[in-house]
Parts: structure tokens; sequence; C-alpha cells
């Protein structure tokens, strides 16, 4: 059974500009080398070159490879952006150097102006730093704890946060 509020999650959290404008620049090179007229004036066919075929496959190896044990969508699209950018880039440099400038000027106000997506934090969790647990633990003796050590910078642990958010919403009892 498909759960259709995670599904409208999603579907949220990825018609947000920052998904938007990174899947337009993700596939600018193939739109720009198929749009007859455009393709012309950059190249001399619009067609695919043997050199375009083989980073293309790269880059589906690459984002096959890195995103074997991904957790999320957003994670999976996130890989996909970053490394389909920078074969685009050097795709953009074989064909038009001036084309690459701005395309690399572009993505970078870009990464400046528009963040990534947020995990939603619930005011019922807390954060522990050093020595504040086992004080904190000791100090509410009426609560059940469930404690998660993770990282921030692994896509992994951020998956299991929003679970444990709901969680501790969703209970009525002190945990």
């Amino acid at each position: 059974m498909v759960n259709t509020y995670a599904l409208k999650k999603t579907l949220s959290q990825l018609a947000t500009p920052y998904f938007i404008f990174n899947l337009i620049l993700s596939f600018l090179h193939p739109i720009l080398r198929f749009t007859p007229g455009i393709c012309n004036h950059f190249s001399d066919s619009c067609h695919l070159n043997f050199y375009e075929i083989e980073i293309y496959l790269f880059v589906v190896c690459v984002v096959a490879i890195k995103n074997r044990r991904c957790v999320n969508i957003e994670s999976y699209l996130t890989t996909l952006f970053l490394f389909a950018k920078a074969g685009s880039t050097i795709l953009f440099y074989k064909m038009n150097i001036q084309l690459t400038v701005w395309y690399c000027i572009i993505n970078i106000v870009l990464m400046v102006v528009l963040r990534g997506p947020v995990l939603e934090e619930s005011a019922e969790m807390k954060y522990f730093v050093d020595q504040t647990l086992p004080d904190t633990v000791k100090s509410d003796t009426d609560t059940i704890w469930v404690v998660e050590f993770y990282s921030t910078f692994s896509p992994h642990c951020n998956a299991v946060k929003p679970i444990f958010g709901a969680l501790s919403e969703n209970t009525h009892t002190n945990i």
C-alpha cells in the first residue's frame, strides 16, 4: 500500500526552486544539444558524438554506484544533479568555452542563492552535545529516553531524523 501522505510530502519537497533549477541545469547540455537551431549555433550537428556518449555513460555509472544504498529520493536527486552538472561542465567546455564560463557562473550563483532542502525538526526532540546527555537522563527519571547517535553530514543518519521527530510528536507519554 502506498503512503499517500509521504508521497505528497515528497512531491511538494521536489517542487521547490532548488530541485527545479538543478534539474534544468543538469540537463541543459542535452537540451541545447538536441534543440534544432540552438545546437547548430554551438556545433556542427545536433547529434551526440562518441565522446559525449562516453561522458553520459560515465555519469550514469557513477550515479548508479554512488546511489546504490540511497535512502530517499532527495539524496538520490542531489547526487544525480551533482554529477550531471559536472559532466555537463566538461561537455560544455568541449563545445564552447564561453558557454562553459556562463554555465559555471549560473551554477555558482544558484548554489549561493538556492539552498538545499532542510530537514524538518520536531520541537519535541532534544539534542545533546558532550556531557549534557547523562546529566539530563539522570535528572528526568520519569521519561523513557530513545537515543539516536548520528552525524549531521550522513544522508543515512539524516533520513532517520524525521522518523524520530514523528515518534516524539505522536506519542503522548514521556518518550
